[in-house]
């Protein structure tokens, strides 16, 4: 998590009892732009770095400085629809493990340091068929553990009319994602940049409605 707050003891010294009173509410709007200026440009780092096409997940969340509380506080939206999608590379180390993986590792299919990547598009009623008939008997689907072969290794389908199976799914070994995302140096580029500008503005305009 990060955090926005000034120190602008030397500004209020030089400024009138009317201008302090003021200045709280300077203090919110800047925070608040330098907070939400953020965001964008995180988003469009998500966007730009890992190629995203669809809808780009928000996983900023955002508390707003207020006049009473002089900083905003940027963390990691956990309950994000996107969290699961994107969470290694804000915090590096290994992929989140969920639906078709977490079930097969339940079932010893999958060792605890293997995980599965789709061959092509699957739908997702692919994956919940698969889990289907994995809880009872298996007709349409068949796995080749990585211990029975670690070169063919994945989930396969018979199609009619295939003289070979169709591979679903590879299973590989899992690996350690870096870290890509770094919330504080981030804002630190964004505060750099614009950040001044923002406090600067943003205590003319509350002191010109003052008066």
């Amino acid at each position: 998590m990060a955090k926005i707050e000034t120190n602008i003891k030397n500004i209020i010294d030089k400024l009138s009892d009317l201008d302090k009173k003021q200045l709280p509410y300077a203090v919110m709007i800047a925070t608040n732009n330098t907070a939400f200026d953020y965001m964008d440009k995180q988003k469009k780092e998500v966007k730009g770095i890992l190629n995203w096409r669809k809808k780009i997940p928000n996983v900023i969340k955002i508390n707003k400085a207020t006049k009473y509380k002089t900083f905003a506080e940027i963390y990691v939206n956990e309950k994000n629809w996107g969290y699961y999608a994107i969470q290694q590379h804000f915090r590096g180390g290994d992929r989140h493990t969920k639906g078709l993986e977490k079930f097969m590792k339940s079932k010893k299919y999958l060792k605890s340091d293997e995980n599965l990547i789709a061959v092509g598009k699957i739908r997702n009623i692919v994956s919940k068929n698969i889990i289907k008939e994995f809880s009872n008997k298996p007709k349409n689907f068949f796995i080749i553990t990585s211990s029975m072969s670690s070169q063919k290794a994945g989930i396969y389908t018979k199609v009619t009319g295939h003289n070979k199976p169709i591979l679903l799914f590879y299973i590989y070994k899992e690996v350690k994602y870096k870290k890509r995302f770094d919330m504080e140096k981030t804002l630190l580029k964004v505060y750099d940049r614009r950040g001044q500008d923002y406090f600067k503005k943003a205590i003319d305009y509350a002191i010109e409605t003052a008066k």
